[in-house]
């Protein structure tokens, strides 16, 4: 079954085309045996300078988990995108993980940035707190709370709700943070939010009725608008790839296996997420709700919330596809997401 479960999760990490299938199965059928996950690869006997990685905290960061106690990679884990490049541009890091639309940006100004390969794609999924509200056209008449308004995957929201006739006919309420959508949710002063990964999960968990009600990538998928709504990436300069190519390929290999360890992992990520101070501790089933004696439906809840992460790694021939539906997609939504052009695709490195 160990042998599956690993063929599987391989698969998820070479080709995009299955993801979602290779998730239910993990859900399905995986226990938290990833415990012991271990990285190794063919890449390892590069001898350089260790790998400087930034990559804001949370889920942006989600696919370096197993590479945070790597001794070949100096990860920091920083407040936001911005940070991170900065810290590339800067020369403090040879790679960053951002949002695609923050490479975009960057793009637009530095034509000597590349991105190596998909990260994730979008985690935001709706919630209902009270178990009433079971999918998208229940949302009719209803306050739906989210964050970071004007942000593209806010964008993409609103775009879905138009495209499925409820246009103005949702009330969408924005509240000053992620952290505090999930205090009103555990209160029971909020019924429904539009929330990423981790705080779906702390949403989640915040009583025994609550649960996801749809993703916004399965919802995109449905209006045929966007086969994968990418959204990290990671990124670094045209002088490092030129200067380390052994090290470029050592991360790609090194990534991969962190991918295949965190998709695996069920119960045993998100703990170790916790305890990499990615996640918060909230964001785990069985630590702080009220199914904590019940084993099998803590292990099923933390295995979804892994599946919701979404986390890949996408790189060579699949950047253009994925990456390219993504930006234009984003472009059409509001130019000003991707610094009011689409990227060439001299933005991807592929080997």
């Amino acid at each position: 079954m160990n042998n599956i479960k690993r063929i599987i999760a391989v698969v998820l990490v070479l080709s995009l085309a299955i993801v979602f299938a290779a998730c239910s199965m993990n859900q399905a059928g995986q226990s938290s045996s990833a415990s012991s996950f271990t990285i190794e690869t063919t890449a390892d006997s590069y001898k350089g300078e260790t790998i400087g990685i930034a990559a804001a905290e949370g889920i942006a960061s989600a696919s370096l988990l197993y590479l945070l106690s790597n001794k070949n990679y100096s990860v920091e884990l920083t407040p936001d995108d911005a940070s991170s490049l900065s810290q590339l541009t800067g020369g403090k890091a040879d790679i960053a993980v951002c949002s695609l639309s923050e490479a975009a940006k960057l793009y637009a100004k530095n034509d000597k940035i590349r991105i190596l390969g998909i990260t994730g794609l979008s985690s935001y999924s709706a919630v209902s707190s009270s178990g009433d509200v079971k999918n998208l056209s229940a949302l009719e008449g209803k306050d739906v709370y989210c964050a970071e308004q004007g942000g593209a995957d806010d964008a993409a929201f609103s775009y879905v709700l138009k495209m499925n006739g409820l246009e103005g006919k949702v009330n969408i309420k924005y509240a000053e943070s992620f952290d505090k959508i999930c205090e009103g949710m555990t209160a029971g002063s909020i019924e429904v939010a539009f929330l990423p990964e981790p705080y779906a999960s702390v949403a989640v968990n915040s009583n025994s009725k609550a649960e996801c009600i749809f993703s916004l990538s399965d919802e995109l998928k449905k209006l045929d608008t966007i086969s994968y709504f990418a959204s990290f990436c990671a990124v670094t300069t045209v002088d490092f790839i030129k200067s380390n190519p052994e090290a470029v390929s050592q991360f790609s290999a090194s990534i991969k296996d962190s991918v295949e360890g965190v998709n695996l992992g069920g119960s045993a990520t998100l703990k170790e997420l916790v305890s990499k101070k990615v996640f918060p501790e909230s964001a785990v089933a069985g630590e702080n709700d009220e199914d904590k004696k019940d084993s099998k439906k803590v292990d099923a809840k933390n295995q979804s919330a892994v599946i919701r992460c979404n986390v890949v790694y996408a790189e060579g021939e699949k950047l253009p596809e994925i990456g390219s539906q993504t930006f234009k997609f984003l472009y059409e939504l509001d130019p000003a997401f991707i610094g009011d052009r689409e990227p060439n695709d001299a933005i991807y490195f592929i080997a």
